[in-house]
């Protein structure tokens, strides 16, 4: 049987709570949960009735963490390869390394290592300088549930060439939910509206399959 202070120090050092426990405030120190999509240890302990929960940690290894970044061209093909890899439309691989290349303030990826694991195409309309459009948002099979989209917009709407910005417009149609719960949740964390009207419709498009686009209008948002 070991003491509370006995399993402590046999514990690997990146998954050690951040406050040491003494061993004369418990009995034992159990080890109950490791959830390793998310990554996060939880510690209880027990005091006799039931037990309590005492810190959480994120156990992410340096080389895991997500960084979120300006694109270069050299990432535009890979953001053409993770598209091609989901269910989002599909552009070409110049529009990718286009975005990338002159409208890279704009654009944000993430990677994991070297690898991209999401992206955020947008740009800012010349005779609206107060928006900025995301045209497109993608994000790897691996990070989806995880709030890497939200963390896209975010760092965005943060960048320096957005500082001006108070408004984020996209394009998403009636039956891409995940996209309308994305843009409403913006929305709701800088407690602002969303405005959703007509914008494309059905028939400009070259064929039947397409949906109609909606114009999904996030403001003002006001900068901290």
């Amino acid at each position: 049987m070991l003491l509370c202070s006995d399993l402590y120090n046999h514990m690997p050092s990146h998954l050690k709570p951040i406050n040491h426990v003494s061993p004369s405030l418990c009995f034992f120190l159990f080890l109950v949960m490791m959830i390793y999509g998310n990554n996060i240890v939880v510690i209880l302990i027990s005091l006799g009735k039931g037990f309590i929960a005492i810190n959480t940690q994120i156990a992410t290894a340096p080389e895991d963490m997500i960084r979120l970044e300006k694109p270069t061209v050299e990432d535009g093909s890979a953001m053409w390869e993770l598209v091609e890899h989901s269910t989002l439309d599909q552009n070409s691989a110049y529009k990718y390394i286009m975005m990338c290349e002159y409208f890279a303030e704009t654009c944000v990826v993430a990677k994991v290592d070297k690898e991209l694991v999401g992206f955020i195409t947008a740009f800012i309309p010349p005779e609206r300088p107060d928006v900025v459009f995301v045209w497109q948002i993608g994000v790897d099979s691996s990070q989806q549930g995880k709030g890497l989209a939200s963390k896209l917009l975010n760092e965005l709407i943060h960048r320096e060439a957005c500082e001006d910005i108070r408004f984020v417009e996209a394009t998403v149609t009636p039956t891409n939910k995940a996209s309308q719960a994305l843009f409403r949740k913006l929305a709701r964390t800088h407690n602002t509206t969303c405005d959703v009207s007509e914008f494309f419709t059905k028939d400009l498009f070259p064929n039947d399959t397409h949906e109609e686009e909606l114009n999904f209008r996030i403001g003002p948002i006001e900068r901290a």
